[in-house]
C-alpha cells in the first residue's frame, strides 16, 4: 500500500490518517458541570466518501459570513472513521487492552502462512494496512465495525498537528468499497451475515 505526506493541503480527504482522535461516548452534566466520556485512538483513517469531503470544502470557502446567502446543504457535520489498530497487538488479541476489552485471536493459521487470510484482506469485516519503514506508523488493521464519526470543523481544527499522511487514491478506493460492502451486508436474524 501507498501513503503519501499531506503536502499542505488545505481540505479534508477520504483516506487522511489523523492521530489522537477520541470518540465521544457520552456527555453528562452534573451540578452545572458538563464532562466527557470517550476512547481515545492513536489513529484513525478518514472513511467519508471524498465527493461529499470536497463539496464541504467548496461550500466553507464560498461563504461569506457578511451575507448570509449561500445555500449550505452540501455542509457536513460529522466526517466517518474507522480506527487503525497495531497489527502485532491485533493478532493476538491485546489491541483493546487499554478499553479493558478482551479480544478473541481469530488469525490463529490453518495453513503454512501465519495470518494470511488476514494479510490479504479475505476477511471482509477487517482490512490489512501495510506501511514501509519511511512512515512513522505501524502496519495496521482496521475493523469495519469499529467505525464512528467525529466533528467536521473538530478535523479541520487540527488537520495541522495531527494529520501526516493519507492513503493514496487507488489504495483508498478499494479500502472504502471493502467498508462498503461490509455495511451493505445481509443480517439474518440468528445474527450471521449473508
Amino acid at each position: 500500500m501507498t501513503i503519501t505526506r499531506v503536502a499542505n493541503e488545505e481540505r479534508i480527504c477520504q483516506g487522511d490518517i489523523f492521530e489522537n482522535v477520541t470518540c465521544i461516548l457520552s456527555v453528562t452534566t452534573t451540578d452545572g458541570v458538563q464532562s466527557t466520556t470517550g476512547l481515545s485512538y492513536p489513529y484513525v483513517v478518514v472513511m467519508s466518501q471524498d465527493c461529499d469531503l470536497q463539496q464541504h470544502y467548496e461550500v466553507l470557502c464560498r461563504i461569506d459570513p457578511d451575507n448570509g446567502e449561500e445555500e449550505t446543504d452540501k455542509l457536513l457535520t460529522t466526517v466517518i472513521v474507522v480506527p487503525m489498530y497495531n497489527y502485532e497487538q491485533f493478532i493476538i488479541g491485546e489491541h483493546l487492552q487499554n478499553q479493558n476489552r478482551k479480544m478473541t485471536r481469530h488469525f490463529i493459521s490453518r495453513n503454512k502462512t501465519p495470518n494470511r487470510e488476514l494479510r490479504n484482506n479475505n476477511n471482509p469485516r477487517y482490512h490489512y494496512l501495510q506501511f514501509d519503514e519511511s512512515t512513522l506508523i505501524v502496519n495496521s488493521v482496521v475493523d469495519f465495525k469499529h467505525f464512528f464519526t467525529v466533528s467536521i470543523d473538530y478535523l479541520y481544527e487540527i488537520r495541522g498537528r495531527s494529520r501526516e499522511y493519507t492513503i493514496d487514491v487507488l489504495f483508498r478506493e478499494r479500502l472504502s468499497q471493502r467498508f462498503a460492502d461490509y455495511l451493505s451486508r445481509i443480517g439474518l436474524p440468528d445474527g450471521t451475515t449473508e
